[in-house]
């Protein structure tokens, strides 16, 4: 009889276990699972709090091009809650993925003489050149490059300085917290 009981006891464990871990892969949300309010990122952190994230990069490593030796610029950025991965090219892209297929995309062009501070939707063969034509990333199930654009959906290119950021395929209903988010980029 003991046997029996013991038996369903671990049996009940077993199932509770793989229940909680069902769960908890449901909710794969890179910053409701992270148990620490700041995960360090490539030369940076990614600080989470309740109604918004905050990617600080901050290079330490100079890069050599050629001859010329070039310091990556810092910046600052706020980031809409939900992340589901990240991946970072550094000094060039930070491409953050969101549900639905949402992503928001950072690329840093250190050529660029770009002085004036812009926002536009750009047209279907310059959102193929941005994204196939500057991104350079590893094979991951986030990829997206094979992300199609929805007409349904808005994409938007801010350009702060020698930074231009994609908000790309984003729905109607979060367009404006991507936005608001895509705004508070700055260099530090």
């Amino acid at each position: 009889m003991n046997f029996l009981k013991s038996m369903a006891f671990f049996i009940n464990i077993a199932i509770s276990l793989t229940l909680l871990f069902g769960l908890i892969s449901c909710s794969n949300f890179l910053d409701k699972v992270s148990k620490s309010k700041a995960l360090p990122v490539k030369e940076g952190y990614l600080y989470y709090y309740g109604d918004k994230n905050v990617l600080i990069y901050k290079s330490t490593v100079r890069l050599k091009a050629d001859s010329e030796v070039f310091m990556p610029p810092s910046f600052k950025v706020d980031l809409p809650i939900g992340m589901k991965f990240y991946e970072i090219n550094e000094p060039a892209d930070f491409v953050i993925y969101y549900s639905k297929q949402q992503v928001f995309y950072i690329h840093i062009d250190r050529d660029s003489n770009n002085n004036i501070d812009t926002a536009y939707t750009p047209d279907e063969n310059e959102l193929d050149d941005f994204i196939l034509g500057k991104l350079t990333m590893r094979k991951y199930k986030y990829d997206i490059k094979r992300i199609k654009p929805s007409k349904a959906r808005r994409n938007i290119v801010l350009k702060k300085g020698h930074a231009s950021i994609l908000l790309y395929n984003i729905t109607p209903n979060q367009f404006e917290n991507f936005l608001r988010s895509a705004k508070s980029f700055s260099f530090l």
